[in-house]
């Protein structure tokens, strides 16, 4: 097995450091990979701004830009998905 680089452990211990329902700045690169790694493993409800100013952000892949379309689609954290199922449910019983 190759060791891991540098770049890898900093991001590693950047995503460590980030909280579950924390607020997160995000630029592009090892930013977006330590907050998307922090996201995956810890912290589902981690809210990134990316740079581009789209709140809430979910990307499945890591963005390459800005401008990439990981970064427009957005969906609600999953204790608000959660919720609003429960709503849904206890609406649809009544």
């Amino acid at each position: 097995m190759t060791p891991a680089t540098r770049d890898e452990w900093m991001t590693v211990a950047a995503a460590r450091m980030l909280r579950d329902r924390c607020v997160c700045f995000v630029g592009i690169g090892l930013p977006s990979a330590a907050c998307n790694l922090a996201r995956l493993t810890h912290a589902p409800d981690i809210v990134l701004i990316y740079e581009s100013g789209t709140i809430g952000t979910r990307p499945d892949v890591l963005p390459l830009s800005i401008g990439d379309g990981e970064v427009a689609r957005i969906e609600p954290p999953t204790a608000l998905r959660a919720s609003s199922s429960v709503a849904s449910a206890n609406n649809a019983a009544r």
